[in-house]
Parts: C-alpha cells; structure tokens; sequence
C-alpha cells in the first residue's frame, strides 16, 4: 500500500515538475520502448480509475436548525495519473450514480455476449 502511494506521489511530482517520464534524463538509462510506443500513430493515453474512497456524513445540526440528520456521500477518486477529485453527493444523486453505473455495466456484458464482439480463432 505504502509503495503505491509512494509511486503516486512521485508521479504526481514529475507531473507538476514537467518531467516527460517517457524520455531519459541526464545520467538514467533509455528504456526500451513499449509495443504501443512503437506504432507509428500517435497513442493517447486516457488515465483510468486508480482507486475510489468514499464516506458518508450525516449533518447532526446548524446554526439555523436544531436537528437536521440530512446523509451526504463523499468520494474521492484517483486516477492513474495521479488527479485526485473529491466531490459531495446527496444520497438521491448517489443512488442515481448507482443505478446507472449498473445498467452501463449491465449494458457492457450484454454486448459481449454478442457474436460480432466475439474473437473468432
């Protein structure tokens, strides 16, 4: 666990320090290219989930009210290129969050069971 922090951290250095960690910096050793380098068309690389932290709170009170005992979701993604988003959610907009992950998934594996999404040998 803690290397994976580490590892994230110091991704997120080279990021914001502008290191290309593709290109060799003076003194290190090239490294040999990967398969998707050495294609001759450009390679996006679109960062993916990494890790996902949430939390649920629950206002006991505020200054304008006694008692509120309103539930909130707090989640935390991180992303394979270091990009950390925290962001509030009511429960009803989780549950809609839910829901859809679910019928995307859903969608996904109904998809590949169709023949045309089949690799044939």
């Amino acid at each position: 666990r803690r290397g994976k922090m580490a590892q994230r951290e110091q991704a997120q250095r080279e990021v914001k320090s502008g290191r290309n960690v593709n290109k060799p910096q003076p003194g290190e050793a090239a490294q040999p290219a990967k398969a998707s380098e050495t294609s001759s068309e450009p390679q996006e690389h679109v960062p993916h989930l990494d890790e996902l932290r949430w939390r649920v709170d629950v206002a006991i009170s505020t200054s304008s009210m006694s008692r509120v005992l309103k539930p909130t979701v707090l989640m935390e993604t991180t992303l394979t290129d270091g990009t950390i988003q925290t962001f509030e959610l009511s429960v009803e907009k989780f549950h809609e969050l839910r829901y859809n992950v679910a019928r995307v998934l859903k969608d996904m594996e109904d998809i590949e069971k169709l023949n045309v999404m089949k690799i044939k040998k």
